[in-house]
């Protein structure tokens, strides 16, 4: 499982300045567009992938709160 960065892309397209934390259970690379699944209703949003094989240390700190994408836009 790889642990990834990613950006949210808003309903207009654009990316947001701020990067989060996610598990990803398949290959991802570099500016792959992902689903992630909103955590407030359940939704789906998109993502772009801003680092790959962050170290997992930054993702255990957040326990059972930890999210994991849906999978790849394709």
């Amino acid at each position: 499982m790889q642990v990834i960065r990613v950006n949210y892309i808003n309903d207009q397209g654009k990316v947001s300045p701020n990067a989060y934390t996610f598990y990803s259970p398949e290959e991802v690379k570099v500016l792959d567009v992902i689903i992630i699944r909103k955590h407030s209703d359940g939704t789906n949003q998109l993502g772009i992938v801003e680092e790959i094989n962050v170290d997992e240390q930054e993702i255990l700190k957040f326990g059972t709160g930890a999210k994991t994408i849906v999978g790849l836009n394709k």
